[in-house]
């Protein structure tokens, strides 16, 4: 499949295969939007580290012993936007699981190094490595609730957060419940 030679690539650090200290180079294996899959990204950084959200530019390799790559002509590092977070936090399971589903936890296998989880019925089975993916859902914020219903919800108003307090965000808010607000 032939790329556009100066496409565009940004996600988050998942791992850092290496880094050469002196020369900047790197190979990042990054968690990217629109891929369901870790990318392995080539490149130069200064500094990099797991955590870390890359944008670069450049463009598609097969490399013979390595594959697929992606060889960064340009690559910039910052910390992550939460929006961009939950967007990379979506992209293995975008196919399964979306921002703000809720599941119950069915199992914790040691040996398989698997977390099974339900959502609306679907069991879905994450990596240990994947783990921070999940969140406990006792209470969610409302952009985190977005796309998602719930039988009832509660959502406390309070003066002292004020500059929140909008009315395009209290009635997303409100259609989030099925049934019952207050």
């Amino acid at each position: 499949m032939t790329r556009p030679p100066n496409e565009v690539l940004a996600g988050l650090v998942e791992r850092v295969t290496f880094h050469n200290a002196e020369n900047g180079f790197c190979v990042l294996r990054i968690k990217a939007r629109g891929h369901r899959d870790l990318v392995t990204v080539v490149g130069h950084a200064a500094s990099i580290s797991a955590g870390a959200w890359i944008t670069a530019s450049g463009g598609w390799t097969n490399d013979p012993v390595h594959g697929q790559q992606f060889r960064a002509a340009f690559l910039k590092t910052s910390a992550p936007s939460s929006a961009e977070y939950q967007a990379a936090m979506s992209v293995t399971h975008c196919s399964l699981v979306f921002n703000g589903d809720i599941g119950m936890i069915e199992d914790v296998d040691d040996e398989d190094g698997e977390v099974r989880v339900r959502f609306d019925g679907r069991p879905v089975a994450f990596g240990f490595g994947e783990r921070d993916m999940l969140v406990p859902a006792c209470a969610v914020t409302i952009n985190k609730s977005q796309g998602s219903e719930y039988p009832a919800i509660v959502i406390p108003v309070m003066t002292q957060h004020y500059a929140i307090l909008q009315r395009n965000l209290l009635g997303t808010g409100i259609t989030r419940a099925r049934s019952s607000w207050c």
